[in-house]
């Protein structure tokens, strides 16, 4: 199951040149998103940051998917869209939550804070997991799953047609991610009937 979501917002506070917290500002996350696609890292998906070692990294035990894709929407925030594995034993329980009890799960960044700061006072960061849970730290920021599906390419026809667009606004994206989101027009138009025809009816749900 492929799941989308607000990861990381654009915080004002962050994009000051002066800023030396824990969070991302627009040119950091920008970063983050090219290092991924550049280095092909592995991102781990886990259940509420669940065994977070030194530096923020999970133990394989925990990790219940992984990161598929980032970008930054038209408002800058960092968008995640990940896949939930179906083999890990807490995929039922997690797709019963969202799906039949209407428990309102989100996303949490999982920062690595290394100690050496950069020049100007500025933390080395770097995005090292990603937790799925139903209490983000960013919760007020709208943070809870937004849309999801069984089938990625309509998935990824929803993300073109409601967060990026190619040289919008905020948007950021690597060429990798731009390239998977060309030819889904088709989905499109005709999302939900195709996702009901590729996939099973009940488990299809999307917030509006």
């Amino acid at each position: 199951m492929f799941l989308v979501a607000k990861l990381h917002p654009d915080l004002p506070e962050a994009n000051n040149k002066h800023y030396t917290g824990t969070w991302l500002s627009r040119k950091e996350k920008k970063e983050q998103i090219r290092i991924f696609y550049e280095e092909e890292r592995e991102i781990p998906l886990c259940v509420d940051h669940l065994d977070a070692g030194k530096f923020g990294f999970i133990d394989g035990a925990n990790v219940i998917g992984r990161v598929v894709d980032l970008f930054n929407d038209r408002e800058g925030n960092m968008m995640v869209k990940c896949q939930l594995s179906p083999e890990h034993k807490s995929y039922l329980e997690i797709n019963e939550g969202i799906f039949h009890r209407g428990e309102k799960w989100g996303v949490s960044v999982g920062l690595s804070q290394q100690p050496a700061p950069l020049p100007g006072g500025r933390r080395v960061k770097e995005l090292v997991h990603v937790a799925l849970t139903t209490q983000p730290g960013f919760q007020r920021y709208g943070v809870q799953l937004s849309d999801w599906g069984l089938n990625e390419d309509v998935v990824n026809a929803t993300i073109a047609k409601k967060y990026y667009r190619q040289g919008r606004e905020k948007c950021y994206a690597t060429e990798a991610f731009e390239t998977k989101l060309k030819g889904v027009s088709f989905f499109e138009f005709f999302p939900l009937s195709i996702e009901c025809m590729l996939t099973h009816p009940q488990r299809v749900t999307r917030v509006p």
